[in-house]
């Protein structure tokens, strides 16, 4: 159930990437990751 496991520590925002507002900060999120 973790198809976007890069991390490990961001599996709860990519559960609640169901919000297109919650989905654009978890992009964020990626971007400042790498």
């Amino acid at each position: 159930g973790r198809p976007f496991d890069i991390r490990g520590g961001n599996t709860l925002p990519f559960t609640a990437a169901r919000d297109e507002a919650t989905a654009r900060r978890v992009v964020e999120l990626l971007s400042a990751a790498v």
